[in-house]
């Protein structure tokens, strides 16, 4: 079920709150929280139907515990996604990646080679094998680790580029 609210007055500590069923509720707010904390709260003070059993408590009678501030866990989740960029951006990949990204798609391989083998034309075959030879010359076996800038230029002048996601590191998203 679906909680259809209208916010009714917002202040500097708090909001007002309607539900569909004409009831209204004051939540408690400060300036550092954002929409999907105050959705959370709107969603607390509904009242909706509740069909489990004390059972399904998460906490017992004794329990104890610490948790972080909001404020605490908003710095941690900065810090880390921080360190994440930071990774990220220091990232270096090797010759074979770098090749990886230009060399022609292997559809177009495969296609070029078929071509040549079945009809004898080998134009498209040959035309190929000269942008996979002039990538092996500026991508050498020895050569140095490649940065996250050059991986980027890499990609905008890549033939293959419509065929691979924008981040080629699993689980990296950072922009």
């Amino acid at each position: 079920m679906t909680i259809n609210y209208t916010i009714k007055s917002v202040a500097k500590d708090n909001i007002v709150v309607a539900y569909e069923d004409n009831r209204e509720v004051t939540i408690p707010v400060a300036t550092y929280v954002n929409k999907d904390w105050i959705e959370a709260q709107i969603r607390n003070r509904f009242n909706e139907v509740d069909e489990g059993t004390v059972d399904d408590i998460a906490v017992k009678v004794g329990d104890t515990g610490s948790i972080p501030t909001f404020q605490e866990s908003e710095a941690l989740m900065k810090k880390a996604n921080d360190e994440g960029k930071a990774a990220f951006d220091s990232a270096t990949f090797d010759y074979k990646y770098m090749r990886s990204r230009l060399y022609p798609w292997q559809g177009d391989q495969l296609g070029a080679l078929v071509k040549a083998v079945i009809t004898g034309d080998k134009t498209e075959l040959e035309a190929l094998n000269t942008v996979i030879e002039k990538v092996k010359t500026d991508y050498p076996k020895d050569s140095k680790a490649y940065t996250q800038t050059e991986l980027a230029e890499v990609r905008t002048k890549s033939p293959a580029k419509d065929h691979y996601p924008p981040y080629s590191q699993p689980g990296l998203s950072y922009s």
